[in-house]
């Protein structure tokens, strides 16, 4: 029924509530690269969005057909992953190396009526599937694993069914009349990328410290053209506290998408992105830790001027404890450790979830026999913004 959706469960189970998609479930899959002797080793690997064969499209309720046609090449073709199929009701064999390619197609729902979709819009939102649709690939119908099976909407992976030389998609959509009323649906079909480690390293980019120290600085300027009203601060703090390990990063990089000027460490951002052989789908959850925007490896550069931060902090033996720096307007900065009392003042908007993540270490709480007293000393000296009034 158009616009209907099942009620959810409270813990989804798949191997109960999905047995009679069984032949929907991820296929087993084999990582492998080619060791120095020639032969294949298991080794853990890494995917995420490269581009698109279909980019996002939205879709207009009073058009339900679409067709999409695109062509891959026979070299383009081998670069998809090895599958060897089982028999009945055994998994396939899906042989993953550097350098595969997977293909599949997602809707997402956007709310409003946008008429575009930016690419790191696509990438953070999450699969949503209309409530009655049918889509073919090459003239062979498939069907999509849904939240009330699976806990969320899952990607349809059609790597399978794509063929060297013209290939075409087909929706046929029967949107319920409330589905189209406050969001739109996007389709598109991705592709894939696969990688080692060291591939995933050369994507990532630079930021001169230049550049950052003149970001910083336009942050600490005025923030209002009016003639008559100034609102200044005379200092930024930028937390230096990575959200996994809970201490200084080691290499900073952030999302060229990012606003924010905190970072995280590197190697341990993209070392959290593995996947490895098994029955467990690849992971590619590529958003930034702090504000959960697009972060994958092509969108990540270092922050040269954090790099030189931690560079002097080294030199001093001042990384142990160190949890900030409060930067000036003319560009000096000092540090912050555990024990000294900071600004809520930072450049981060989400740093109340850091906080609540543990990120920045304990929050610091008001003891129980002052709050019976009616005692109101704040544990953390505040600073407020200068407004300057001119005449």
């Amino acid at each position: 029924v158009p616009g209907y959706r099942a009620p959810m469960t409270v813990n989804p189970n798949p191997t109960r509530l999905g047995l009679h998609l069984v032949d929907l479930r991820d296929p087993m899959k084999r990582l492998v690269k080619q060791g120095s002797d020639g032969n294949d080793i298991e080794t853990d690997l890494f995917t995420y969005l490269k581009t698109f064969v279909v980019h996002p499209t939205i879709v207009n309720v009073d058009q339900p057909i679409y067709t999409w046609n695109f062509s891959f090449t026979h070299d383009e073709r081998q670069k998809f992953p090895h599958i060897a199929h089982g028999k009945q009701s055994q998994h396939s064999v899906w042989t993953f190396r550097p350098g595969c390619r997977t293909i599949r197609l997602r809707c997402i729902r956007l709310p409003g009526n946008p008429d575009t979709v930016a690419e790191k819009t696509w990438c953070t939102a999450n699969t949503f599937w209309p409530s009655v649709f049918y889509i073919s690939v090459n003239d062979k119908e498939l069907y999509v694993r849904r939240k009330v099976h699976n806990g969320k909407d899952l990607p349809l992976d059609i790597t399978e069914y794509i063929k060297t030389g013209e290939n075409s998609v087909r929706l046929d959509m029967i949107l319920g009349q409330d589905e189209c009323k406050t969001s739109k649906f996007v389709f598109g079909v991705e592709v894939m990328e696969v990688a080692e480690f060291d591939q995933i390293l050369s994507l990532i980019q630079s930021v001169p410290a230049a550049e950052s120290r003149a970001a910083i600085k336009k942050r600490l300027a005025p923030t209002t053209d009016d003639d008559d009203l100034a609102v200044v601060t005379d200092n930024l703090t930028i937390d230096l506290v990575d959200p996994f390990m809970a201490r200084i990063f080691d290499i900073p990089v952030r999302s060229r998408y990012c606003f924010h000027h905190e970072c995280f460490d590197r190697d341990t951002f993209i070392r959290t992105r593995n996947s490895v052989s098994g029955p467990t789908p690849m992971v590619d959850n590529w958003r930034c830790p702090i504000c959960k925007g697009d972060a994958r490896p092509q969108t990540l550069v270092v922050d040269q001027f954090l790099v030189d931060v931690h560079a002097q902090l080294a030199r001093t033996n001042g990384l142990d404890g160190i949890r900030a720096i409060q930067i000036k307007v003319d560009g000096t900065w000092t540090p912050k450790y555990d024990t000294d009392e900071i600004s809520p003042v930072t450049d981060n908007p989400f740093s109340p979830k850091r906080k609540a993540e543990g990120s920045l270490g304990p929050v610091p709480v008001r003891p129980r026999n002052n709050v019976s007293h009616g005692s109101h000393s704040p544990a953390v000296r505040t600073q407020e913004h200068t407004v300057i009034e001119l005449d």
